[in-house]
């Protein structure tokens, strides 16, 4: 029988066994630990560096392998941050300091093989725990240790948040920050400085509104009645730190949504749409498609905005898509604002006539004089940040474009107030009519550069100098006006006094009194004012706007008194070359557009990851995200990624936020246009009767045409150097280019978001109401003045003799394709085939004169252009993808019955 206890053999072999297995854990107990603890940890350092702030040293007890720390690299790069490393695992040190080495970091982190209770250290502005406070013998002990290692003093605000089960008590003697996450701890003396006062007091100070009844309203309005009654809206008390929030659930067989603002409410029915109906509003007002019955929400949700404000508009955009609106496209305009969460408009509609009113009234400047002043309607842009100055149309600014569009303004603010919305208003950044320096000639003038190469009349326009106390006065009357005017004010300013245009002045005292004359002309009407300055100059004259300038600048201006859009933020940032704007409130703003042109492009996986980023980085100093595209009615996937950026604080997948699509198709290779092409294809069977799926497969096609055309013509540029093919194949290479452009125009005239018929409407529809009297022009008259408007700026954008800013806001329409873009091709082409057949040079002075003739003779023309749509856009686009793309790659028509949506 054997015996039941083990054998010294059998005790030998386990024995061996075990330290043979020991040994092979040890070595592998790193990597087991990178496989398993990495990815969550990666996260914790992420918040960390996050909250941390430029240049600051911490101590990081248990570093562990250091994988998670290296998978933030970037981040301590950018923020400079330097970092000792503790450890008592020798195996652990030895691979933290290999993988340190192989990421390049070794002179950002110092590993240290030692414990916590003997390691001495010193001056850090954290100390982090990851996971390993609870691993301690002697946890109090360690804490108190680091502690001693905390700088002194440096702290100005005390917090302390617990957010796990486990309690911990912060010692007397430290001035600390706990923050314990899961297991985390970070002990830090910062002195967060947050959203400062002034700005702070925008939203609470703005006037209270009722957001059961504007959300109502807009539900009626986009919805219909019946949805109504299917939704049950609730208040919520505002969050703690003055972040707006949402909770969205079922109430009974309703669904529920509670918020504490108007725009939160109205954007958590967005939220609705996106996420559970998988629809959603945008800005081309496309239909939605809704169940007759709302679906329940399954599980309640809450979501809170992580930074204060979502900002929209750039300056340009008021004339590169707005101009010519009426109220009802404003009214669906301002709904779809709220349904996105935008809190902080740009309101610059009808401002000409508090302008009108406040130099006519206080400086005698007469109506006369105004008109030499004021650009043109669709121009007004330019005219308000003072680079151009006067229509160069026939006749001045029509007064009852002035009075009409005041009216309006009231209109828009008014709803503006019922969402609770702060809107920007305008405000004097030092720009006069030249009458002005007639009526006042002991002042202080000045003239801007020549913006554009415009000609004198339309260039140069008078400034007052900063110094001059007229400056402050003109600033003060002009809020004054305004606030009689609207009968409202929001404190909040937006003016310009430099927009691509340098002072003439590169002394620092000078720069910060420029920018403290117009502060001080906005306090003197109202004392709670704050600016709202775009930051394009720093952005558009780097070799100008230094650091020490760009310092000087914003130092005019009390920190309180001051938020700054970062204009640029996607691709050329200037928040993180100037140190955060040296302290002063900005916003992350998405550029991404220039003229409204319509080219399909944009770059997803920064905007679901960069925000984020800045925001942590920002140290409380950036306070919302922001929209500044100068055109709207593009490329929509872009702004609304980054107006969701507004209510998350960790990155999105775009992988995930963009289902089926990956980000490439953005960001794109031009052959991935035919992968999107052919997939929206396939779709059509089940969705070609969805508006929002044929504006797509039209823009699509029309990217596909226009990559195709700049094929073509490159190819057409070799072959005519090569001098080597027949002058019927150069000829031929011709035709094939306007027969593309051809086929651009007839897919573009399917589809009423392309359509030049649109724009040109708008414009004569401003003739239509002459109720407010004032003008010798007749209805026709103004007609013409207003098509003039609309046809130049999308064409030559300018006077005759101006080519500076030709074609800048050039659009993918049918009409302006065929009308205009074909025929002056068609010249060029020409001459390219004749020159070629010739053996002689081009004549390009006369192809010039020719050019221009043409244009000049098409921007005063009155013949019409479509305003429906012609042929039907599936059809269409079915038969150019047969026609374009290879016989291989042709999509399998005979299986449509058997193919299902693949959106």
């Amino acid at each position: 029988m054997a015996s039941s206890s083990p054998s010294l053999v059998s005790l030998a072999v386990t024995a061996a066994g075990g330290i043979a297995l020991y040994g092979l854990v040890r070595v592998a107990r790193a990597r087991i630990y990178d496989a398993m603890i990495v990815k969550l940890t990666t996260g914790w350092y992420m918040e960390v560096l996050g909250r941390l702030p430029k240049g600051s040293k911490f101590l990081d007890v248990g570093i562990g392998t250091g994988l998670a720390l290296i998978n933030n690299g970037d981040l301590l790069k950018v923020k400079g941050i330097t970092v000792d490393g503790v450890d008592y695992d020798e195996d652990y040190v030895v691979r933290c300091r290999a993988l340190l080495k192989e990421s390049q970091l070794t002179s950002h982190v110092q590993v240290h093989h030692a414990s916590i209770y003997d390691y001495q250290g010193g001056s850090y502005d954290a100390v982090y725990f990851s996971s390993s406070l609870m691993l301690m013998p002697d946890a109090v002990k360690a804490l108190q240790h680091c502690v001693s290692m905390l700088k002194p003093g440096t702290g100005k605000t005390t917090k302390y948040d617990v957010v796990t089960e486990t309690a911990m008590t912060r010692s007397p003697r430290s001035n600390a920050f706990c923050l314990l996450a899961v297991g985390v701890c970070v002990l830090m003396l910062l002195g967060f400085k947050g959203v400062e006062a002034s700005v702070a007091r925008l939203k609470k100070d703005a006037e209270p509104h009722d957001p059961v009844a504007a959300t109502r309203g807009l539900i009626h309005r986009r919805l219909g009645g019946k949805y109504n009654d299917q939704i049950t809206l609730r208040v919520l008390p505002s969050d703690a730190d003055d972040l707006d929030v949402f909770e969205l659930g079922s109430d009974g067989d309703k669904l529920e949504i509670a918020a504490n603002s108007a725009t939160a409410m109205a954007y958590g029915l967005q939220w609705y749409f996106r996420s559970v109906l998988r629809t959603q509003t945008d800005w081309d007002n496309h239909k939605l498609v809704l169940p007759d019955k709302l679906p329940k929400v399954e599980e309640r949700v809450r979501h809170k905005r992580s930074s204060k404000f979502s900002y929209y508009q750039n300056v340009d955009t008021g004339s590169y898509s707005l101009w010519a609106w009426s109220w009802p496209q404003w009214e669906k305009h301002i709904d779809w604002m709220a349904l996105n969460g935008i809190n902080m408009p740009l309101a610059f509609t009808g401002q000409e006539k508090v302008w009108q009113n406040t130099f006519h009234k206080y400086y005698n400047v007469s109506y006369e004089g105004l008109g030499k002043f004021f650009a043109g309607s669709a121009f007004l842009s330019w005219g308000r940040m003072g680079n151009l100055r006067g229509s160069w149309v026939k006749g001045p600014l029509p007064q009852a474009f002035i009075d009409n569009q005041y009216e309006l303004q009231l209109r828009i603010l008014q709803r503006m107030r019922e969402f609770g919305m702060i809107p920007a208003l305008p405000a004097f950044a030092g720009h006069v009519p030249e009458e002005l320096k007639l009526r006042l000639p002991n002042a202080n003038f000045t003239q801007s550069p020549n913006w554009g190469n415009f000609s004198e009349e339309h260039c140069c326009v008078y400034m007052i100098e900063p110094t001059d106390s007229l400056y402050r006065e003109i600033g003060k009357n002009f809020l004054k006006e305004q606030r009689a005017l609207y009968n409202y004010t929001s404190s909040l300013y937006q003016c310009d006094t430099y927009m691509e245009m340098a002072p003439e002045f590169t002394d620092l005292t000078e720069l910060k009194g420029a920018a403290r004359a117009v502060i001080d002309g906005m306090t003197a009407a109202d004392p709670k004012a704050v600016w709202l300055m775009q930051g394009w100059p720093f952005v558009d004259d780097p070799h100008f706007w230094t650091k020490p300038r760009v310092k000087a600048y914003l130092d005019g201006v009390p920190t309180d008194k001051l938020i700054i859009l970062d204009f640029y933020s996607e691709s050329v940032p200037i928040w993180n070359k100037m140190d955060n704007y040296f302290g002063k409130n900005w916003i992350y703003c998405v550029l991404h557009n220039f003229g409204g042109n319509t080219g399909m492009r944009g770059d997803l996986p920064t905007l679901a990851t960069a925000p984020v980023l800045a925001n942590w980085a920002g140290n409380g100093t950036m306070v919302g995200v922001g929209l500044t595209m100068e055109g709207i009615f593009q490329n929509y996937i872009v702004y609304d990624l980054l107006l969701q950026m507004a209510w998350v604080d960790t990155p999105l997948d775009v992988n995930t936020w963009v289902p089926r699509f990956q980000p490439t198709l953005i960001k794109y290779d031009p052959n991935d246009v035919v992968l999107a092409w052919k997939e929206l294809l396939l779709a059509g069977k089940e969705l070609r009767d969805v508006d929002t799926y044929r504006h797509d497969l039209v823009d699509v096609t029309k990217q596909f045409l226009s990559n195709k055309l700049l094929e073509q013509y490159i190819h057409l540029k070799a072959v005519y150097s090569a001098k080597k093919a027949s002058a019927n194949e150069v000829c031929g290479l011709t035709k094939t280019m306007l027969t593309t452009m051809e086929r651009l125009e007839e897919i573009l005239a399917t589809n009423e978001d392309f359509l030049l018929g649109n724009w040109i409407g708008d414009a004569l529809s401003l003739a239509g109401d002459l109720s407010s009297g004032g003008d010798k022009l007749t209805r026709t008259k103004l007609q013409e003045y207003y098509e003039y408007e609309a046809r130049n700026q999308v064409t030559r954008w300018g006077d005759n003799n101006n080519e500076a800013i030709h074609d800048y806001a050039g659009k993918e329409w049918a009409g302006l394709v065929k009308g205009y873009y074909i025929p002056r091709w068609t010249m060029w082409l020409s001459e390219v085939c004749n020159a070629y057949a010739d053996n002689r040079e081009m004549d390009e002075k006369a192809l010039k004169e020719k050019r221009i003739a043409f244009e000049l003779k098409w921007q005063l023309s009155h013949e019409s252009y479509p305003t429906t749509t012609v042929g039907d856009s599936f059809s269409i686009s079915k038969r150019l993808y047969s026609e374009y793309i290879a016989s291989d790659d042709v999509i399998p028509w005979e299986l449509f019955g058997e193919i299902l949506s693949v959106v």
